[in-house]
């Protein structure tokens, strides 16, 4: 399930208008994907 949210941000953001311009501070998707891979990081543990 995360690889798939992570997938779907990193496609979105592909074709997203403000590419490479965007402040990834406000970007929901952003902060959506740094929660996920924090998540990730703890179940490694």
């Amino acid at each position: 399930m995360k690889d798939e949210i992570l997938f779907e941000i990193s496609e979105y953001c592909q074709i997203c208008p403000l590419c490479y311009k965007c402040i990834e501070e406000d970007c929901v998707l952003f902060r959506i994907e740094q929660l996920v891979l924090e998540k990730m990081g703890e179940n490694e543990k």
